[in-house]
């Protein structure tokens, strides 16, 4: 089919980052295997682009040789660095990227930010300058430097100060929406959604720590909540739920992101009881706030399902408590 031909070729000229060398590797696989087919296996990329011409320069038979022959003209301080960007899922920050490489305990902003400049300069990262600069690495050159990585300390340090800062990030980003959503939020965080997707998979799935990756779900919750990626947000509050003593605080936050993410999609019998569960889980810790918005939620539940009856006692106990604690 021409039409399918085309998506496949456009797919891999993306997927290749539009790298000349490995436009070519793949173009001369097309002797033994469909578009399709070389398609489907650009996941093995570095066993798949390799040439059979002998007489070419090493660094151009295979794309890792070329990528490898780049790498070597690297200082030891920017291979490192490289290698432990590859931890990241899109594009990231300055402050992401320093806080991934701290060094002796320290983080030193203006040594990565050097480290990044000769990288751009090199076209082994791009930088998307705005008024937020991104920084990102091509997949094939992402992949390479992972491979590099892998079974090493450092992807195990690089993976969990990454999840330790998207942690942070996803912290401050829950305050905001707890009290006033400030202009911007969520087009300030929707770049690094990747980036709490692999913080998540570490930490819920992987081997990182069990309590960030469910105080993590209930922090970024609201950002799938936001963005509208409920399913999903609900898969991780359901990884964050079956994690072994976790505070009641953030199974009590976990649950009331549940409920709205319910809510969002309909299912409204589930979102009073997440939001029931929260409540509970709220009064086993000093979270007023949160035991508020729990309580409200069920009264609104409560009331949407046309329960009045039922919503007056925790709508009137939010009042009460809100008052006392002074909250508008």
């Amino acid at each position: 089919d021409v039409d399918q031909s085309r998506d496949a070729l456009r797919s891999i000229c993306e997927r290749l980052d539009a790298i000349p060398l490995a436009i070519e590797l793949a173009a001369a696989r097309v002797r033994a295997l469909s578009v399709g087919e070389i398609s489907s296996r650009l996941h093995e990329c570095f066993q798949l682009l390799t040439s059979s011409d002998r007489s070419a320069a090493p660094r151009r038979q295979t794309l890792a040789a070329m990528i490898q022959w780049s790498y070597d003209l690297l200082t030891p301080e920017e291979q490192s660095l490289l290698r432990c960007l590859s931890i990241f899922r899109s594009t990231f920050s300055l402050a992401a990227a320093t806080a991934v490489y701290a060094r002796g305990g320290t983080s030193d902003e203006y040594r990565v930010l050097d480290l990044l400049t000769s990288l751009a300069d090199k076209s082994l990262l791009t930088v998307k300058v705005a008024l937020a600069t991104r920084y990102g690495l091509l997949e094939t050159i992402r992949e390479f430097a992972a491979q590099k990585s892998a079974g090493e300390d450092e992807a195990m340090t690089a993976a969990s100060r990454h999840a330790e800062h998207f942690a942070a990030v996803a912290a401050q980003a829950y305050r905001d929406f707890d009290t006033r959503v400030p202009p911007g939020w969520l087009d300030r965080l929707a770049p690094d959604i990747d980036n709490f997707r692999a913080a998540l998979e570490w930490t819920l799935v992987g081997a990182g720590e069990r309590h960030i990756g469910a105080q993590l779900a209930a922090d970024c919750g609201v950002i799938f909540l936001r963005l509208g990626l409920l399913a999903e947000g609900l898969r991780w509050c359901e990884r964050a739920l079956s994690v072994a003593d976790v505070p009641p605080a953030t199974v009590g936050r976990v649950e009331y992101v549940a409920s709205m993410m319910y809510n969002n999609s309909l299912a409204y019998t589930h979102a009073l009881e997440a939001t029931q569960r929260a409540a509970a889980s709220f009064r086993q810790s000093a979270d007023e706030r949160g035991l508020i918005r729990a309580l409200s939620q069920t009264a609104y539940q409560f009331a949407r399902a046309s329960r009045f009856d039922e919503a007056q006692s925790p709508a009137a106990e939010a009042i009460r408590r809100a008052r006392k604690s002074g909250d508008p």
